[in-house]
Parts: C-alpha cells; structure tokens; sequence
C-alpha cells in the first residue's frame, strides 16, 4: 500500500509533545538493538513510543509491515537494511525514514540515515584473506539478496581483479550455497570465503557461520557478530555504533530537522575481532601480526 498525499516530507507538530517511531526489521526482535536506539535518544525532551513490526527473516512481508506503520501515522519509520528501506520508501513518501545498514537505494527527500557500506571494505577483507593465505587465488562469496550485499560483491569483484583473485559468488536465497562450493573441482574450488556485514546477513548468521566453519577454510566476514557468534575473523563497522547514530538522526528529525538537510552517513571507522577460539576448531593458524592488530580477540 501506497500512502497518498502530499509529496512535501511530513515534519512533527512543535507543539506535540509525544512521537510515535515504526521500527520496520526484517529480522527477529533484538532487544539489544532496541536499548541503544532508545538510549540514543535520551536527554531529548519528549515523548517517544516505538511501534516495532518484525518480519522474522520473511522479507515478503516487509511491504505489509510498511503499510501497517503508515497507517498507524508514525512521525518516522526507521528502517533496518535494505529490504525495508525499499519497502518503507514504497509505503511513503511524506513520513520521514531513517536507514541503518542501507545504501539508501536512491536519493529521496525523506530519507536519511546511517549505512554500513565503505569503498575501501572489500579491499581490506580481501587483504586479510591474502595475510592468512598468501597464495590465495579463489575467494567464494556468500551474500544476501539485498542492495547492500549485491554491492559489496561487485566491489570484491573489482579488487579481485585488480589482485588478481577470482571471486566466486554464492547468494544465500539459492538453495545450498556450501554444497555449491565444495561440489567444485578441487582445482576450482574457493581457498576462502567473504560474507559481507550488514542486516540482510545478520537475518543469516546462525546458517552463514555453520557454512563457513563446515568449509575450514578462512573466512572473513563483514560485522563483528559473526565473530562473537563462532565466526573466526570479522572486520567492519560497528553495529551499535551504527543505531547509536541512527537512533541520534531520529532525534534529530522529530526536533524537527528535515531528511533532506541530513546527509546519509558512511562509517567512520571498522573494527578488527578474531575468534582464536574457532581457530583452533578449525584447525587454522592466523598470523602473529593480524592477532596483535585486532581490537579483540576472543579466546
């Protein structure tokens, strides 16, 4: 469904002094992800209720949960990753929309936020890859359906080819991505995997890790949860940091600041998790030098 109006970004009433947020996931409840949202938004001087609708990793569902907050007329949608960014910018074009872990997919006036996506990631995975494997020849790719993901592996597409490393890729929506890969001939076969970061990934972090781990072989992926959940490198921005900075942009526009004066937000920094734990599982041994540089480890 399709709000109908105005085409001018809908901005809160001064005088209201409560404001209701359609917190639109596909994933499942995350309370964690709630509480630093919430205590982004501490000090500002109002009112604010969270309307939250969990898709639950069933993303054809977005498109109605979308409508569902436009009816209930929220004051913004904060839309987790790309899938329910699409699916918000569908449902509206008046309420404001804040993204976290989205390209944004296009520019319009009421949309702004936070993204996951930095154009040197994908050179940095890949360099990890090659200090833990210096002859590595073959990177396998697993990645969600989303915009985001979609981009981050043209960009490891593009710096493979520029050091000279073939990128195979595995979409997750396709069956058995782990069958896929080790059905290859020896010859042909990956010597290591990428799974970029970002939401849409994280509604596939229980399978990704099990994928990735029953492979044994190196892998590096794209948000720090993969780690902390059994993953053995991972390397990009922090989460929280990112709904810290999304819950700040919500507090921004119900002050009122208009999305259009509110640039989407690149990461400022990534962070460096190993998991040694999951090394020694696997049997792998990770470099001196890449360990000593990590801002944890996880033993």
């Amino acid at each position: 469904a399709t709000e109908s109006g105005p085409t001018a970004v809908a901005q809160p009433q001064a005088e209201r002094r409560s404001y209701r947020v359609g917190w639109l996931d596909p994933g499942r409840v995350s309370t964690p992800y709630q509480d630093i949202v919430r205590q982004a938004l501490v000090g500002y001087p109002r009112d604010i209720a969270f309307e939250y609708r969990y898709a639950g990793g069933r993303v054809d569902r977005l498109p109605e949960l979308a409508a569902e907050l436009v009816q209930l007329r929220v004051d913004v949608v904060f839309a987790v990753g790309n899938q329910a960014s699409q699916a918000a910018k569908q449902a509206t074009s008046t309420i404001p929309i804040v993204i976290v872990g989205s390209d944004g997919g296009g520019s319009s006036a009421n949309v702004t936020g936070v993204t996951y996506s930095s154009p040197d990631l994908a050179r940095s995975w890949l360099r990890l890859l090659k200090e833990m494997r210096p002859a590595l020849s073959r990177v396998a790719v697993l990645y969600a359906a989303d915009a985001s993901s979609r981009g981050e592996l043209a960009s490891l597409q593009s710096a493979g080819a520029n050091a000279g490393v073939a990128i195979q890729a595995y979409p997750l929506h396709e069956g058995d991505a782990l069958g896929s890969l080790l059905a290859r001939p020896a010859g042909e076969r990956a010597e290591a995997i990428v799974v970029p970061g970002g939401p849409a990934a994280l509604v596939y972090l229980p399978r990704l890790i099990d994928l990735a781990n029953r492979a044994r072989i190196p892998t590096v992926y794209g948000s720090a949860e993969f780690a902390e959940a059994g993953g053995l490198v991972a390397y990009g921005p922090s989460t929280p940091a990112i709904y810290r900075r999304a819950g700040a942009y919500i507090g921004k526009i119900l002050g009122p600041a208009n999305p259009r004066d509110l640039p989407i937000e690149q990461p400022s920094r990534s962070e460096l998790v190993v998991n040694l734990k999951t090394a020694r599982a696997l049997g792998l041994t990770l470099p001196e030098p890449l360990v000593r540089r990590a801002d944890r480890v996880l033993q």
